[in-house]
């Protein structure tokens, strides 16, 4: 099948369906924040090399703000045995993915254990923070849905502390 420009750039339009089987484009879709625009960034990089991240030797850091205003950031983290973070809480919620290793979240005033390929979930507000108990590297990513990161550090992280 043929198509001319102008019904190759209809054909391309992205659509969604609605729960009565009505197509719409995307940028006749209305959002939460008005209607969906198709405008993209100028400056955006899309590929990033995690090296080229910055972070410590046990996870890069990925702020969306800093890559054309993306509205996600998360932490690509790779700790030995025994890392830990410390608790904290953010006014969004965390969202961890584990790839490999095991780790033992607090959420709240509940312990949760967690392993590859299980999600963990730390509510907005929630005080959480978690501890690779594994004999191997805990492999994560903790995904923060804000192109900024807001923490309140409610325990003083490893080397903020009297006497580290």
């Amino acid at each position: 099948m043929t198509l001319a420009t102008g019904e190759l750039a209809d054909a391309t339009a992205r659509v969604r369906t609605d729960r009565v089987g009505m197509h719409r484009r995307l940028d006749q879709v209305p959002t939460s924040q008005g209607s969906f625009s198709m405008d993209r960034p100028t400056s955006m990089t899309l590929r990033i090399g995690r090296d080229e991240l910055p972070g410590t030797p046990e996870a890069d850091r990925f702020l969306g703000a800093d890559h054309g205003g993306v509205p996600v950031s998360f932490f690509l983290v790779h700790s030995p045995p025994g890392a830990r973070v410390e608790l904290h809480a953010h006014p969004y919620p965390e969202v961890f993915i584990l790839q490999a290793g095991r780790a033992t979240f607090q959420v709240d005033d509940t312990e949760v254990t967690a392993g590859p390929d299980e999600i963990v979930i730390a509510p907005a507000g929630a005080p959480h923070g978690f501890a690779n108990t594994d004999t191997e590297e805990l492999r994560l990513t903790a995904i923060h849905p804000a192109a900024e990161m807001s923490t309140q550090w409610l325990t003083p992280p490893l080397g903020q502390r009297k006497g580290d």
